[in-house]
């Protein structure tokens, strides 16, 4: 399950970042392995770790256009969520052998919750001329280490209206 989660992700990235409709001035780059990936490659499996209360993502970064430092941060959808101790890191990368080795790590609540949250990776940086770029990522932490949410999944059935009449 976690492999196929980390193979959609990889996946629906790729395609947005390949559509005719726009360049991505930055794009994930899934075959490359940095510092904190544990030796797998997004494509090989890798993913963000939840270790001694920090989330931690690795994510190799190309860029035709960029040149010089970037920066990435991570933010959640709903800023109202108490996920994180503090505010999110910015980190700036250089680039190494033509990719930039993003790696955010963001303490987290003692009080967090199991579940799925929503993010958006944020990466910026200039073009040789001076001339912003910026590129957004969604991404989806996953808390399992926790506490037990307390709003159980409930199942609703709304029948249609002819299966009402029976």
């Amino acid at each position: 399950m976690r492999k196929l989660t980390v193979y959609l992700f990889v996946t629906a990235l790729v395609f947005a970042l390949n559509c005719q409709a726009f360049a991505a001035e930055f794009e994930p780059e899934d075959k490359a392995v940095i510092s904190g990936m544990d030796g797998l490659s997004w494509y090989q499996g890798y993913t963000p770790s939840v270790r001694y209360d920090n989330f931690t993502i690795c994510l190799p970064v190309r860029s035709e256009g960029a040149v010089g430092a970037i920066t990435a941060s991570i933010t959640l959808d709903d800023p109202d969520l108490l996920l994180f101790r503090n505010e999110p890191q910015t980190v700036t990368v250089y680039p190494r052998n033509g990719v930039y080795p993003v790696k955010l790590t963001v303490p987290l609540s003692q009080k967090r919750q199991n579940g799925d949250y929503a993010a958006i990776i944020l990466i910026s940086g200039k073009k040789e001329n001076g001339e912003a770029i910026t590129e957004e990522f969604p991404y989806v932490i996953r808390i399992r280490d926790g506490k037990k949410n307390p709003e159980a999944l409930i199942p609703e059935l709304a029948l249609s209206g002819e299966l009402r009449k029976l």
